[in-house]
């Protein structure tokens, strides 16, 4: 019995070790699923009725979100109408920051149809007054003119506006419509010994880095420097973030100066008359402005844009430091012109994709 002693007071010892043991832990609660920053965005963009669109947004470290729908992809070749007109601006723009043209020409040192006497209106006419629409030559941009001819050229193109003449003084009055960019186009292929169509290809579009954009509507022969590119959002995206990264200008602020601060601004049918906007313009793009007038606020904002025809609007914010994109091919969406309808969505994205970037940037 003695020897069972020891025995019994290990069993017990075991018993009690195994009582005292830690209990089974259960697998960790997962935690709760992050919400989607971009939930609100995905929301507005899914009430617009087109089946065929796509929104991007990015910074400068590249794309954030992207929502394609339908057919229409990133990639997809897509006229951008109006949206040619930052591409152009820059373009003529890289010319005088290299010392090939300056903003102060007068197409008269390049076009040999055009006046010397200063008494005439035309012959006050520079390349800034042409980039900003402030050129006199108010034109619309539906105008059934020489734009809208797959036969003629650029050059002569930018001669039947010569002949029809100006209206107003050069930098007094602010008229969104084609002439302006066709005679400034005149002035480039003079300067640079090459077409339009053939200038932007080998240098503009790989300055920007493009490999797909062309401008080639109505014609090769005559585009339209202020709305015949055709192009994708890939592209139009290394447009946007490379100009965000201050990486296309050496000037970024003198490139983005408004520049209609001293004109009236006279009546063209735009998204901005039908949605009241006041905004103004800059090299080929607007500055936009959130106040129903523009005040000192917009003139420290720093948001540029420019909306097309066909319902595709780019745009970059400076202040909160990212891009974006609608792009769409329609003439009417939901009752109104596609132009107004992209504008309107746009306007209505902004503060949401501030709060995204908020939610991102925590």
């Amino acid at each position: 019995m003695s020897r069972l002693l020891p025995l019994v007071a290990l069993l017990a010892a075991c018993a009690d070790g195994a009582s005292t043991a830690p209990p089974a832990t259960s697998a960790p609660t997962p935690p709760p699923p992050t919400a989607d920053p971009w939930a609100a965005v995905r929301a507005r963009v899914s009430s617009v009725p087109v089946a065929n669109l796509v929104v991007i947004v990015g910074d400068r470290s590249g794309r954030l979100l992207t929502i394609e729908r339908g057919t229409l992809s990133t990639q997809s070749p897509l006229r951008i109408a109006s949206v040619s007109k930052w591409l152009s601006g820059y373009g003529i723009y890289a010319l005088t920051e290299q010392g090939r043209m300056s903003l102060a020409d007068r197409p008269q040192r390049y076009l040999p149809f055009w006046t010397q006497d200063a008494s005439d209106l035309r012959a006050r006419v520079t390349l800034e007054s042409l980039l900003a629409f402030t050129s006199g030559f108010n034109y619309p941009p539906d105008d059934a003119g020489c734009l809208q001819d797959p036969m003629t050229t650029v050059q002569q193109c930018a001669q039947s506006f010569y002949q029809r003449g100006a209206s107003t003084e050069p930098g007094s009055a602010y008229f969104y419509g084609d002439a302006h960019l066709q005679i400034a186009g005149a002035m480039v292929e003079r300067a640079t010994g090459q077409d339009w169509r053939t200038f932007f290809a080998t240098e503009v579009a790989p300055r920007i880095g493009l490999t797909t954009t062309q401008f080639s509507l109505p014609s090769q022969r005559n585009p339209r420097v202020a709305a015949g590119a055709v192009s994708t959002v890939n592209d139009m995206e290394t447009f946007l973030r490379r100009l965000l990264r201050g990486e296309l200008v050496r000037d970024l602020e003198a490139y983005r100066r408004e520049r209609t601060a001293a004109a009236t601004f006279l009546s063209t049918v735009t998204p901005l008359q039908v949605l009241r906007l006041d905004w103004r313009y800059g090299l080929g793009f607007w500055r936009e402005c959130d106040d129903a007038t523009w005040s000192s606020r917009c003139a420290s904002s720093m948001v540029l844009s420019s909306p097309g025809g066909f319902g595709s609007t780019p745009w970059i914010s400076f202040d909160e430091g990212y891009y974006a994109m609608i792009a769409m091919d329609e003439q009417i969406v939901a009752g109104e012109p596609a132009s107004v309808a992209s504008v309107r969505l746009e306007q209505a994205l902004q503060p949401l994709i501030s709060a995204a970037l908020a939610t991102l940037r925590r």
